[in-house]
C-alpha cells in the first residue's frame, strides 16, 4: 500500500522495519526521494520523534543548507521529501533513528517489502 504524501509516488526504492523510501515527482515534475515512516511504528510518539530528530539533524549537518524540500511529521505516516540527487540522505533517515526507549519496533505484518 502506498503512503499518502502530496507527491506522485513512482516506485518503492527500499524498505526496512520502520519505513520505506520512494521515488516521486512533485507538481512541477521535479524528481524527489520520499522517506516515509511505517504506519506500524508511526503510532508511537518515540518513533515519530526519532524520525523528525534524525531528519532535522541530517538537514542541519549539511554544509549547503537544508537537504529536504518538504516534510510532515504530524501526518498519519510521517514523511520527508528530498531532491532526487540527495537519495543517500533519504536512505540515511532510516539508518540513524533510535527512539528514547530501548524496545524494538513492532513486528511488521504482511509480506516483506509491502
Amino acid at each position: 500500500m502506498q503512503p499518502v504524501v502530496p507527491f506522485q509516488l513512482i516506485a518503492k526504492l527500499g524498505a526496512c522495519q520502520i519505513g520505506g523510501v520512494w521515488s516521486a515527482v512533485d507538481e512541477n515534475e521535479h524528481s524527489l526521494v520520499v522517506a516515509v515512516l511505517d504506519a506500524g511504528v508511526a503510532g508511537e510518539p518515540r518513533w515519530r520523534d526519532a524520525f523528525a530528530a534524525t531528519t532535522n539533524a541530517i538537514a542541519q549537518s549539511a554544509s549547503a543548507g537544508p537537504t529536504y524540500v518538504g516534510a510532515d511529521f504530524s501526518a498519519a505516516t510521517p514523511w520527508v521529501a528530498n531532491p532526487q540527487e540527495l537519495f543517500p540522505t533519504a536512505e540515511r533517515t532510516f539508518r540513524a533513528p533510535t527512539p528514547t526507549s530501548p524496545s524494538p519496533p513492532p513486528e511488521r505484518k504482511g509480506r516483506p517489502g509491502t
